[in-house]
């Protein structure tokens, strides 16, 4: 398992708060310490990312929380997209050097990752 940054970390409260719930379940559900937990959900509640009803003490993911959601997705498939695309590409690039061991390919090289981005 990878190591997760903190944006994939408040994403992980965030999904698990969709509905009220409550800080123990967060913590079970985004995999977190209790420490670690107190840490991004004080930040949540700063930015206003996460709600604490004061009432039943439970969470709930607010709607600038949902923008973050949505944000964070789309930024995550982009990211996917890109590395499937660069994997794709280093693939290519071996069989090409097999096809043409003696061609310069540095050229190749640049013009293709330009074209990708």
């Amino acid at each position: 398992r990878k190591k997760r940054n903190a944006e994939e970390i408040v994403a992980s409260i965030l999904d698990a708060a969709r509905a009220e719930t409550t800080k123990t379940r967060i913590m079970y559900i985004s995999y977190l310490s209790f420490g670690q937990l107190q840490r991004y959900i004080n930040h949540a509640l700063e930015t206003k990312l996460l709600d604490l009803d004061p009432v039943n003490g439970k969470y709930r993911t607010t709607s600038k929380g949902f923008e973050f959601l949505q944000r964070f997705e789309e930024v995550n498939n982009i990211e996917n997209n890109i590395g499937k695309k660069y994997k794709d590409f280093r693939m290519k690039l071996n069989e090409f050097s097999q096809l043409f061991p003696n061609s310069s390919l540095k050229i190749l090289n640049f013009a293709v990752i330009i074209r990708m981005i």
